[in-house]
């Protein structure tokens, strides 16, 4: 249950009055807004510091060496009701098998709330002393963790933030290329190919990183801001927070310093925001001494920079009304493009999905689950220039497995586990649109194109790789996943 005790409900109050709080720095004329050290256990005698919010802000990750941990310094999430809220449910540690007795690091959660890349360090199966790392939530347990090496080298690699369509990845790491040598660290920058491989890490260059530290990358939802940390710009204090806009033709803007009250005299690292843009999350130091420095947490409200989508739902039984585990791909309705593949939560049936309002006018959402009906939604997204959410719930009806049923929509079923599936569409007319099968995968590229006249094709998808894929003929298409038994 979520309890908000008398002093958090001032708290709230206070903050979100006193940010109207909007007040005018009457030597900058910028916009100030209180920024508050978050209680209720998330911050304690130790070090609290890496914070990695959800997209719809509800959900805060963290690290933290406090007692009750599995040592060193490890991975703890913390909850609340609303976004704006200002106190957490009391965190809890991630537990094994993302920590670890050795040192878990700074994370980033991906849009759908379902894939953590995260720092692990002196693991067996790294490559230097410490790596990034990959984990996928199934239910409520992180599973599949692996290092990912294509990002890593035998230097530090660490602080990852993933876009929120998942295809590119920034990171700080001190390898040869450096800017600032191997005593410090740059921003790099990974993408995923068309065949889901993360590219050679590339350095921002002296934009962003210069002969000093820069650190601690965030890529906001809208995927044009890039916030992070840097001793090298110049500032208040040692490490200051920064804000950089991508230009039209994709470099980076000159860095903004966000200013007090974010920045300080002290030292102010990661750097996380929620989809809105209204609320930061960060750790700073300036509630310490000098001489022992100790990272808290801390939170406040500011002005947005950008307007994104959030669309949230769940998948479930029409009849029993139970979640279900669905496969979905969001598809841009202008070019039909593949914006995002995710599947649901297998125990909760839900999904989120982010955007950057403006990229895109309207979203077809495919949904497919094993033995239910395929289903179709179309999304709107006005471009209101602020924040906005969509709520899209998506009722299964189970197929029907009478002799001669007709197909309600394009249906993949797989035959023999997963080395070859049924395609199979409803009677319609024939038309020289409809007599082509593709199949994309989840980067948008076509991985097979069939000749198709009739109404059934059986594939061999032995060589494809696991993941989630959408088959199209002419207007209809679904969803389906590949899961090789291992």
């Amino acid at each position: 249950m979520h309890v908000i005790s008398l002093a958090g409900i001032t708290a709230a109050i206070t903050l979100l009055v006193s940010s109207a709080l909007h007040a005018q720095a009457s030597d900058s004329n910028a916009l100030r807004t209180r920024v508050i050290r978050l209680g209720n256990g998330v911050n304690t005698a130790a070090h609290e510091y890496a914070p990695a919010v959800t997209a719809d802000g509800r959900t805060l990750y963290f690290v933290s060496n406090r007692k009750g941990g599995m040592g060193g310094h490890d991975f703890w999430v913390a909850h609340k009701k609303d976004r704006l809220d200002t106190m957490f449910e009391s965190p809890v540690n991630l537990g094994p098998p993302v920590n670890t007795s050795e040192n878990e690091g700074a994370a980033c959660i991906a849009a759908d709330g379902q894939t953590i890349y995260f720092t692990a360090c002196n693991r067996p199966d790294g490559e230097g002393d410490c790596d990034i790392y990959q984990a996928r939530l199934d239910g409520d347990t992180w599973t599949d963790i692996h290092d990912v090496r294509a990002l890593n080298s035998p230097h530090w690699e660490s602080q990852p933030s993933i876009s929120a369509d998942g295809r590119t990845i920034y990171f700080a790491s001190n390898r040869q290329s450096s800017r600032s040598g191997d005593e410090d660290a740059d921003i790099y920058v990974s993408t995923l190919d068309s065949n889901g491989n993360w590219t050679v890490p590339k350095n921002l260059g002296a934009v962003i990183n210069t002969t000093r530290a820069e650190n601690s990358p965030f890529i906001s939802s809208s995927g044009d801001l890039l916030y992070f940390a840097s001793q090298g710009h110049g500032g208040l204090g040692g490490f200051d927070l920064f804000v950089s806009r991508r230009n039209a033709d994709g470099s980076w803007g000159t860095p903004e310093n966000l200013g007090v009250p974010y920045n300080s005299d002290r030292d102010e690292r990661f750097i996380t925001v929620p989809a809105s843009g209204d609320m930061i999350y960060f750790a700073s130091d300036r509630a310490s001494s000098e001489k022992t420095p100790r990272l808290d947490l801390y939170m406040g409200l500011m002005v947005p920079r950008g307007a994104s989508v959030l669309v949230q739902g769940e998948a479930y039984d029409a009849t029993s009304l139970a979640q279900l585990r669905a496969y979905l791909a969001f598809i841009d309705s202008a070019s039909g493009t593949v914006l995002y593949a995710t599947e649901t939560n297998r125990l909760n049936g839900e999904f989120t999905f982010v955007c950057n309002q403006g990229s895109v006018s309207g979203v077809i959402l495919y949904a497919a689950a094993p033995g239910y009906a395929p289903v179709t939604r179309s999304i709107s997204l006005p471009a209101t220039g602020r924040y906005t959410q969509e709520r899209v719930d998506l009722a299964m009806t189970k197929v029907s497995h009478r002799r001669g049923a007709e197909p309600s929509g394009l249906v993949v079923t797989p035959v023999t586990a997963v080395s070859t599936i049924t395609v199979e569409r409803p009677a319609v007319p024939a038309s020289p649109e409809g007599r082509t099968l593709t199949i994309t995968n989840r980067l948008g590229r076509i991985v097979r194109s069939e000749r198709w006249n009739g109404r059934q094709i059986t594939l061999d998808v032995a060589a494809f790789a696991d993941g989630i894929y959408l088959a199209r003929v002419g207007t209809m298409a679904t969803v389906f996943a590949v899961q090789h038994r291992k």
